[in-house]
């Protein structure tokens, strides 16, 4: 199960406290600071949903999230890039 997580911070939490949480959750394959409404985009891979309603909370109780909004990846395209 491989899902997309917009994280928005506490106000006024440390982006040093969210990352340092993040590199302890093998779950998360990869994090990227973003513009707009939401402070991290994540890609998590899990394996259920029950893991990952357990990754949400651990986001919210360890990492300073405020705020998040996830979405399921239900099929990936292979545009063939660099």
């Amino acid at each position: 199960l491989e899902a997309q997580i917009d994280v928005t911070l506490q106000t006024g939490g440390p982006a040093t406290r969210c990352e340092a949480a993040l590199r302890e959750i093998p779950q998360v394959q990869s994090a990227a600071v973003m513009t707009g409404s939401c402070d991290y985009a994540l890609r998590v891979a899990c394996a259920d949903r029950e893991e990952l309603f357990r990754l949400v909370e651990r986001l919210r109780e360890h990492a300073g999230a405020r705020e998040t909004y996830s979405r399921l990846i239900l099929h990936e395209v292979e545009l063939g890039g660099p």
